[in-house]
């Protein structure tokens, strides 16, 4: 039997595991990443009179919570400021207080949930307004306030791996859009019952699934939309089945986080909203109960009568590949079946 060669072996290469699609896309992020960040301080250079870096950091007051001493309190909302948007009659929609249908125009929000990334879906529900129709203040009428967009984000580090090649909601947004120029260093780490308001987050990058393309749109042309970043709990104990949180306090602060996520979306003025499934993704949070979560808390009377003009669910179908839909097992299936046509 010949013997091992210690001599050969020593200069043999060190195997390597090949190159999977995750590496080569994570690559491919890596350098979307550097490129915009390349491009950012030459776009920013175009608003003279318009801040893509402005950004307002939001709480919730709780009991023996500390807070950051620029954070501003959210309160309740005042029922006598609620717009009341009234709803377009539709047989099949259900009111959430009562368990009736709605066939009349009464005032109200009817939730939508759409298998969709998070700007194409705002993108779709309404125009957005462009940088100079922002700043032209003769604009007649003046345009209506930007879709506001959930950011699903991380509450160390800002924009979350986006400049390592990660893949996640928050890095797309970062990807795409202005919007780590919005997330200042000084506002890390937030609190459980923070988040972060970026009014005027400028869209200059078309899709993943569509090449990342740079648009060709003057700066001052380009879209704007406004960002709410708001963490999910990060991995919490969960019931044996899984389906649930397995303590109240991690229910009751989701709750918390989804009062302050409407607070906000409505005390700034925004009429329409694209939503999302908090911290059900790598964070592990339990999409059923966080689905019935979003709807109990929407259901509350602080957030009834008319509120948004459209409030919409941009949920991702993370199901196994033909088992999908909105009668699958995946995060767009649980809250289509949760949210989607309710009334409140």
């Amino acid at each position: 039997m010949a013997s091992s060669n210690p001599i050969t072996h020593y200069f043999k290469k060190p195997s390597t595991k090949p190159h999977t699609h995750n590496d080569e896309r994570r690559e491919t992020l890596r350098r979307t990443a550097l490129e915009t960040r390349a491009a950012l301080p030459r776009l920013l250079s175009q608003y003279r009179m318009f801040n893509p870096q402005a950004a307002t950091q939001y709480h919730l007051s709780m009991p023996n919570q500390v807070v950051k001493a620029r954070s501003i309190n959210i309160p309740p909302l005042d029922p006598l400021k609620c717009p009341g948007y009234k709803l377009s009659p539709d047989s099949n929609a259900m009111d959430t207080s009562t368990g009736a249908g709605t066939g009349s125009s009464e005032r109200g929000t009817r939730i939508r949930v759409i298998n969709g990334d998070t700007l194409d879906t705002a993108s779709s529900i309404h125009r957005a307004p462009t940088v100079t129709e922002i700043m032209d203040t003769t604009f007649s009428p003046p345009p209506s306030k930007p879709v506001l967009v959930l950011n699903l984000a991380n509450a160390l580090h800002a924009g979350g791996g986006w400049q390592n090649g990660a893949m996640a909601q928050e890095e797309e947004l970062c990807y795409r859009t202005t919007l780590s120029v919005s997330l200042h260093r000084h506002l890390y780490p937030f609190s459980d019952l923070s988040c972060i308001y970026s009014p005027n987050v400028v869209l200059f990058r078309s899709s993943y699934s569509t090449g990342h393309t740079q648009s060709p749109t003057h700066p001052l042309h380009l879209p704007v939309y406004s960002v709410l970043s708001i963490a999910g709990l990060y991995r919490p104990a969960l019931s044996p089945d899984g389906t649930s949180f397995a303590n109240n306090a991690h229910r009751d602060v989701t709750k918390a986080k989804i009062r302050l996520v409407l607070r906000v979306a409505a005390a700034e003025g925004h009429s329409r909203v694209v939503l999302g499934a908090l911290g059900c993704g790598v964070f592990l949070n339990p999409p059923a109960e966080v689905a019935k979560l979003f709807l109990s808390v929407l259901s509350e009377q602080e957030f009834s009568g008319g509120w948004w003009e459209d409030l919409v669910f941009a949920v991702l179908d993370n199901a196994p590949q033909g088992k999908g839909g909105k009668d699958g097992p995946g995060n767009f299936g649980v809250f289509y079946r949760a949210l989607h046509d309710r009334v409140v």
